[in-house]
């Protein structure tokens, strides 16, 4: 596989890791999901995800 390719799928997959541990060390009660939702958007955003709200 291209080194390139598979640095970016390191860098993602380590991302998505991190992502995952966050939202699951801390749970928020349904209706209640504030943070989960801060972290949401940032991430939309930092892929250039228009956000519509």
């Amino acid at each position: 596989m291209n080194k390139v390719l598979l640095s970016i799928i390191e860098n993602l997959n380590d991302e998505l890791i991190g992502t995952y541990r966050q939202l699951h060390e801390n749970p928020e009660l349904p209706n209640e999901e504030f943070e989960t939702t801060k972290l949401i958007r940032k991430l939309l955003k930092k892929v250039d995800i228009e956000i519509l709200d």
